[in-house]
């Protein structure tokens, strides 16, 4: 790829020996033309196009020319203008690029951007294909260094990565993995610095930052729950044959675990009631019913 101030030579063929000093005018796809001198009694004429900003072509060719004064040695002037069949295009692919890439997307590989584990890796997806040796990242400490940065602390300190970034998706996407997890519960941007650069040596037009960042998910409890009381209390004497009986836990419960015996005497489910040390419980009515957030559980 050509980027910007590059320039490409370019020949064209006479089918037979013209006057030394004799041009045509080429018009590139670009909209550029370049002028074409015989620098010798001969069939070539050369000009040079040098690629301007703003130029692009996926695949450079002549559109069209204008004849100058071209005659050949006994003085035929040359009549024809039409495009030869053999193009610039015809060899192989000369790429005009002058558009500076941009960042498509960053992601992590949680669907959640603000429950994404402390596992993850992030991955950064620009517009265009980039040149791999300028999509770098910090791999040795927690500096803020290379074209691509995580952190926490607005670019303070970066986050340190396991390995320089993989490239797939032709070199438009680049994946990232931290050498330890990330923290629980912090919000964390990504920036991708101007030295990033794409195929054809264009670099970013200005350095992205990621607006909001993506959080990472809640520290996880592992605390195990206790039963808080039960209703009626532990001792309790004279109480209503009646009486509804509760069990408060310590935490909010996952309500599917918390069973009981609907069917029968045998002691099954979670929650049991019983009058012989647990050998038969009493049949109840329904499945525990949940309340004060999954917190207590009547029967």
């Amino acid at each position: 790829s050509y980027n910007s101030a590059d320039t490409v030579n370019i020949t064209a063929t006479a089918s037979e020996a013209v006057v030394a000093g004799n041009t045509i005018t080429a018009t590139l796809d670009t909209g550029d033309t370049v002028l074409l001198t015989a620098a010798a009694n001969g069939t070539t004429l050369v000009g040079t196009y040098t690629v301007g900003a703003g130029d692009n072509s996926n695949d450079l060719t002549v559109s069209s020319f204008s004849i100058g004064t071209v005659t050949d040695i006994a003085g035929n002037a040359m009549a024809s203008t039409t495009v030869p069949g053999t193009n610039i295009a015809s060899g192989s692919a000369i790429v005009i690029d002058t558009t500076a890439p941009t960042v498509s997307l960053v992601t992590t590989t949680a669907d959640n951007q603000s429950l994404v584990s402390i596992t993850d890796n992030i991955t950064v997806t620009f517009s265009e294909a980039m040149d791999t040796t300028y999509v770098t990242t910090s791999t040795s400490d927690t500096n803020c260094a290379g074209t691509i940065r995580v952190s926490s602390d607005n670019f303070s300190s970066c986050v340190k990565m396991s390995s320089s970034p993989s490239s797939s998706n032709s070199n438009k996407t680049f994946t990232i993995d931290p050498a330890s997890n990330l923290s629980y519960n912090t919000t964390y941007k990504v920036k991708v610095t101007t030295d990033a650069k794409d195929s054809a040596g264009n670099a970013l037009a200005s350095a992205y930052t990621h607006s909001s960042g993506f959080t990472t998910s809640s520290t996880p409890d592992t605390t195990a729950p206790t039963v808080s009381s039960t209703t009626p209390a532990d001792s309790a004497s004279s109480v209503a044959p009646n009486t509804s009986l509760t069990v408060t836990f310590s935490e909010a419960m996952d309500a599917t675990t918390i069973t009981t015996n609907s069917t029968g005497t045998s002691c099954l489910g979670t929650l049991q009631l019983s009058s012989d040390s647990f050998s038969t419980c009493v049949l109840m009515y329904t499945s525990p019913i949940a309340s004060d957030s999954n917190k207590t559980f009547t029967l």
